[in-house]
């Protein structure tokens, strides 16, 4: 199955939503019982298709240039990516205040979007902007105690790929947007303007709500 959804994200290409989803598969996968050198196997195959995808597209062989050096070709390629990092550099410890970034005015593109934590990290500052990604992390914490209480495997497994989707998702937002890894274009959960990215959300923290009512044990 995840091959088939592999294939298909393979053929747009998303690299973003498909490690996302690959992700998920692992974790869900392992956590119903799956075997580790199954796991060891899916990661290779992925890896390699992964470096064949890199080598077979010159824009997404730009983006691991720009994370090298963003100042490779600071008026195109790696143009987004600089003016994030401007943005989060310029935020400070405390941040210019809320509606004061500079950069939301036609600097950086996709302000709603893909760069909101740019934006988020340039008025409000590293301390609280921090905080917003140790709450990722609580929400993933809280999910994984409602898995382990979980009444049923169904429950335990459903409770886990969500939390864990939610924190890959958020991960990778986050981590492009620092040039810790390569752009990838996902949003971040809850905060990216967007109705079908919040509402898929929104619809997955329901499900995990109605799971915790559920649990042997209050949490």
């Amino acid at each position: 199955m995840l091959g088939l959804i592999s294939f298909l994200i393979i053929l747009q290409p998303d690299i973003g939503t498909l490690f996302i989803i690959a992700f998920i598969s692992l974790v869900v996968y392992f956590i119903g019982g799956g075997r580790i050198s199954h796991i060891l196997g899916i990661i290779i195959i992925c890896s390699l298709m992964l470096v064949a995808m890199v080598y077979s597209r010159e824009y997404q062989m730009n983006r691991f240039k720009c994370l090298i050096d963003p100042n490779y070709d600071i008026y195109k390629t790696c143009y987004q990516i600089r003016q994030s990092l401007i943005a989060v550099g310029s935020g400070g410890l405390w941040g210019k205040g809320i509606g004061q970034s500079r950069q939301k005015f036609m600097y950086l593109p996709e302000v709603s979007g893909d760069s909101i934590f740019a934006i988020i990290a340039e008025e409000i500052g590293l301390i609280f902007s921090s905080c917003l990604i140790f709450m990722y992390f609580f929400l993933f914490w809280r999910g994984c105690k409602i898995a382990k209480y979980s009444p049923d495997v169904f429950g335990r497994i459903l409770a886990v790929g969500i939390v864990t989707w939610i924190l890959i998702q958020a991960i990778l937002n986050i981590a492009g947007i620092i040039n810790l890894i390569p752009m990838t274009g996902v949003p971040l959960p809850f905060i990216s303007y967007g109705g079908s990215a919040i509402l898929s959300s929104l619809a997955a923290m329901g499900i995990l709500v109605n799971i915790s009512k559920y649990t042997t044990k209050k949490i």
